[in-house]
This record gives C-alpha cells, sequence and structure tokens, in this order.
C-alpha cells in the first residue's frame, strides 16, 4: 500500500516538474513580449 502511495507521489512529482519546466521554457523563449502578464493575460492561457 505504500508503495503505491510512493509511487503515485514520484509521478506526480515529475509530472509538476515536466510542467514547471515547460513553462520556465517557454517564458524565457519570449522575454520581451510578456511583461506583466500576471494581471491579464490572456495569450498566455491555454
Amino acid at each position: 500500500m505504500m508503495r503505491m502511495l510512493l509511487e503515485i507521489v514520484m509521478v506526480l512529482a515529475i509530472v509538476g516538474g515536466l510542467i514547471f519546466v515547460m513553462k520556465v521554457l517557454a517564458r524565457e523563449k519570449q522575454p520581451d513580449k510578456d511583461t506583466g502578464d500576471d494581471e491579464g493575460g490572456s495569450t498566455s492561457e491555454d
């Protein structure tokens, strides 16, 4: 039982890390376009 929970947690951590890296890379590609994108960034919403 504990092993299954550990596997689920590890998978979630890996997926979360991948999503985080993808977001960072996508933000690094266009540093000039989105500045202050937190308020009304309708373009970054997928």
